[in-house]
């Protein structure tokens, strides 16, 4: 009997309890409508519209929401507001950085702000800055480079000198190359060799694509200027190899020639440093024809004109082009060619880089 008695107590105690949690539930229900019909009433009355409350909402997660709005509402009026929110770079969780950034600005670039938040830029907002980071070749590994670098100059002028090291004298602090990119390593006045330094796995040109030289090469460089040599000749053309891999020792004895024989400014502009040579690397070519046409006319020949237009399509690119000296620190070479694969060769040649900006940005800068 004691038992049967207690059943009626049990089925009304948790009737009570489910009715305190639909309470609970309901009166949250209320509190929140009440919060955001609140929180409306506010926004409005700072001086937000409908439409950049409507969009504020949809752009915030739920959990966020109200707690954002309510550190927004002690924020003064922002007119940008809608603007930010329809960045398509917005990022909800960085809503009141962006706010808190332009809070002391007379003048930005919305598309500037969202990008310094977004990237974790604290630099104070400059509209030099703002164009150095809408530059496409901007590093943001850079950019107290780029600041502190001759500002007179273009914005996008300022991206590329700096992206090519040209804030730092040659041979100053040169960095080891870095062997581990292989076909996109970068050797310059920048980036050397050691002295010991020769690729794995040279292989001889064959003489029908050599012009006496003997010359090796990276396997890969080799069947690519087969290739690249046997199409020209299908068009009547004749390519041969002048100059491929140079020892360290080598190097150093043809930089001396041209010191002793022209001067150092002449050997600077003309010729590399030991260690400091892309033929070191094995992936470069210097290129000829068997004729006999001495190097510095190979840019009257058809081969020439037919490598400008072509060479690209093989993985080679022209790797000290006119008017870019001053990005390469060399004297312009038309023969000169460099193996980077067929894709990196393709957009080098496309957007006329040389490789130390593609280097830059492509290689180093991801």
């Amino acid at each position: 009997m004691k038992e049967r008695s207690k059943k009626p107590w049990v089925k009304i105690r948790r009737i009570l309890i489910v009715a305190i949690l639909l309470g609970v539930v309901l009166a949250m229900a209320v509190y929140f409508i009440w919060l955001k019909d609140y929180q409306k009433e506010a926004l409005l009355k700072v001086g937000y519209n409908e439409t950049t409350i409507e969009t504020l909402r949809a752009q915030l997660p739920d959990a966020d929401e109200e707690a954002q709005i309510e550190e927004l509402l002690l924020l003064p009026y922002q007119a940008d507001l809608d603007s930010f929110l329809k960045h398509p770079d917005f990022r909800p969780e960085n809503l009141l950085k962006y706010l808190n950034y332009i809070s002391d600005l007379d003048h930005y670039r919305v598309s500037a702000i969202v990008y310094l938040v977004n990237q974790g830029i604290s630099q104070p907002y400059s509209d030099l800055l703002a164009a150095l980071i809408s530059q496409p070749y901007f590093v943001p590994a850079r950019l107290e480079r780029y600041l502190v670098y001759d500002n007179s100059k273009a914005p996008a002028v300022i991206i590329q000198e700096v992206n090519c090291n040209l804030d730092r004298p040659y041979y100053e602090d040169p960095q080891p190359v870095d062997l581990a990119k292989d076909n996109l390593l970068l050797v310059n006045k920048y980036c050397y060799f050691d002295s010991e330094y020769a690729p794995e796995n040279l292989v001889a040109i064959a003489a029908e694509y050599d012009n006496n030289t003997g010359d090796k090469v990276r396997p890969e460089v080799y069947e690519a200027f087969k290739t690249m040599a046997d199409a020209a000749a299908n068009e009547g053309l004749a390519l041969g190899n002048n100059s491929a891999y140079r020892s360290y020792e080598t190097q150093q004895k043809l930089y001396e020639r041209y010191l002793v024989t022209n001067g150092k400014e002449y050997a600077e502009e003309f010729s590399a440093r030991a260690g400091f040579s892309e033929h070191q690397a094995g992936l470069a070519l210097d290129l000829g024809v068997p004729t006999g046409a001495v190097v510095g006319k190979f840019e009257d020949t058809a081969e020439f004109a037919w490598l400008e237009q072509n060479a690209h399509h093989f993985g080679f690119i022209l790797r000290y082009p006119a008017g870019k000296e001053h990005l390469t620190g060399y004297h312009y070479e038309p023969w000169h060619y460099r193996y980077v694969g067929l894709e990196v060769a393709e957009y080098i040649h496309e957007h006329k880089l040389t490789l130390e900006e593609y280097y830059a940005v492509f290689i180093e800068g991801q």
